[in-house]
Formats: C-alpha cells, structure tokens, sequence
C-alpha cells in the first residue's frame, strides 16, 4: 500500500485538508502543528505539505529553500476571513472597517477616549437610542478567536463586556434572537439565520462581503490567505502530485467554500 500524502496543517485547516484527500480519492495524514512548525516539517521533508495562513514571510522562504536547494511551491488555495452578523430585523447596512473595530475593541485602544457602543448613534435610530451594541465573539484561545485578534484587533484588546460564545452557530443562534447583537462568525458555511454585513474598508465607498473579489482587491479588510506549500514540486502521477491537481481545480476550490473558507476563484455555479 502506497504511503499517504502527509499534510502539516495549521489550525482550523486539518478539515479542509482531509476533506480535499477524500473527495479525491486519495489517503492523506494530516497532522495540527503551529506555523512555524509546519513549515519545518516541510523543510525537513517529513511531510508534502504544508497547508497554513497568511503570505510566506522571507524567514520561512528561506528556510524552505536552505539545504537541499529547492524551488518552493506555494499555491493560494483559498482565503480565511471573520465578519460581523447582525439580527435579520437590524436595519443597519453596512460598517465602516474602523466602526467595526471600534464596536469591540477596549478602551485603552484609543487612550480612554469615547468609543461607539450605542445602536442609535451608529442607525440615527430614534427606536434605537440608548440600545446598546451587544458584542458576541468567539472564545478567546479558538482558532477563531485568534484570527480575531489577528485580522480585526491587532493591536488591541477585546472591550470589556463582550460575550464570548463557544462556535459560528452559537453566535448565529444568539444574533438571531437578539436584535441588540453584533456577533463576530469565523466560517461562513453556517450562516443563515442572521445576516452578514458588508464593511467598508478604508476609503472606499461600496461596501462589499468577503468574496474573492473583494478580498483579492483589499476592498474587503478582514482576511487572510490560505496558502499550500511544499519545498519541491512532487511527481504528477504520484498521489501528492495528484492531491496538488486536485487541490488547484475547480472541484478543489468546492470544498474550500463547502468547509465555510472563501475560494480564490470559482465559476458561477
């Protein structure tokens, strides 16, 4: 029996790893490891591939590339985003990128100084006046919640009195009944409840949802790739030439939608 493609993958993408080695046919291994990690199991070649987020920064490039000389292979599979949902009822449109920061970020962010936190404010809302925005994020030490903190509050601690809720559909569940919520959803595939709202980033003027598009052209802001990469191409009649393939193709591209990720490209369905 052939060995199986081995896959070191950086939280929360181990579902879409095997889910990719299943719908092809292939046996795959896929183990969770930190970034750093990840990329040395690669350079070591104890496995194919790595699958993690964000661009490849020079240290890790290079350290594929070390010893022996190699040509890295690093494919865009796909884009790990957060959005904010709201109740169904709200009658709010969109967000201004800052605004959403600032609806959950602490105080001492901005030195004590008044954030929003008042739905009337934000609606100019009569109904609305004195209705505070109840914040709902994922748990803290979650692959979600540290995407939060990466892609949304970099730099920032989290507001004091904000909910943390324990997954995208627990979130959804309580937005959907609250219509004082502003709830954080890390995986897309969940949503249908409540309704994502567009954000407006930097000095645009539309405001757009996180689809390849708009991510790959900045005008949505909370995002992040999702990269594969491995430090030498592998045989194309190989299983993780063939796992590659498939990962790069439009049935691959499915099921990064299906598992609630954003797609670099798919044909209209």
């Amino acid at each position: 029996m052939a060995a199986p493609v081995r896959v070191a993958a950086v939280a929360p993408f181990q579902e879409l790893a095997q889910a990719w080695g299943q719908a092809a046919s292939i046996q795959v291994k896929v183990q969770p490891f930190e970034l750093s990690q990840a990329i040395r199991q690669v350079a070591g070649r104890k496995f194919d591939f790595a699958l993690v987020p964000g661009s490849l920064l020079p240290g890790h490039r290079a350290f594929l590339e070390a010893s022996p000389a190699k040509r890295v292979v690093s494919v865009e599979v796909g884009w790990e985003t957060l959005a904010p949902i709201v109740h169904p009822g709200n009658p709010i449109k969109s967000l201004p990128e800052q605004m959403a920061r600032d609806l959950i970020a602490s105080e001492s962010c901005v030195n004590g100084a008044e954030l929003p936190r008042d739905w009337g404010a934000l609606l100019d809302e009569p109904s609305m006046k004195g209705r505070r925005v109840e914040a709902l994020l994922p748990p803290d030490k979650s692959p979600a919640g540290k995407a939060l903190k990466t892609l949304v509050l970099p730099n920032c601690a989290v507001r004091t009195g904000a909910q943390r809720v324990s997954s995208d559909a627990a979130i959804e569940r309580a937005v959907a009944r609250n219509p004082l919520a502003l709830g954080w959803v890390h995986r897309l595939r969940y949503i249908g409840q409540a309704r994502v709202l567009p954000i407006v980033a930097g000095g645009n003027v539309e405001a757009a949802t996180a689809n390849p598009e708009a991510l790959a052209r900045g005008w949505y802001p909370f995002g992040r790739k999702v990269l594969l990469v491995t430090n030498e191409e592998p045989a194309p009649d190989g299983d993780a030439g063939r796992y590659l393939r498939f990962v790069r193709s439009e049935a691959g591209q499915r099921e990064v939608r299906r598992l609630g990720f954003t797609p670099v490209w798919l044909r209209a369905q």
